[in-house]
């Protein structure tokens, strides 16, 4: 029985998907915090924090236009800044 139940523990390992790829190298790249990546894409930073660990699914039909949206925020703010 004890077997049985270690076997529904949730896995240390990290599976980072595509989108969650994506998500961190943006958020790196222009040095976003994940509450500011969160406001951003209308995720609560404990949800940015659960993709970019690996826990969290993410959907791309979800993600795909608030990131697309994002991108075009930071080009234009860091277009703005030069």
């Amino acid at each position: 029985m004890k077997n049985e139940k270690q076997k529904k523990r949730r896995s240390n390992q990290k599976v980072m998907k595509k989108e969650a790829q994506i998500l961190k190298f943006m958020r790196e790249s222009r040095n976003l915090s994940m509450r500011r990546a969160g406001a951003l894409l209308n995720l609560s930073d404990s949800t940015i924090t659960h993709i970019l660990n690996g826990r969290a699914d993410l959907h791309p039909k979800i993600i795909l236009k608030p990131l697309a949206n994002l991108w075009l925020q930071l080009r234009s703010i860091y277009l703005y800044a030069k």
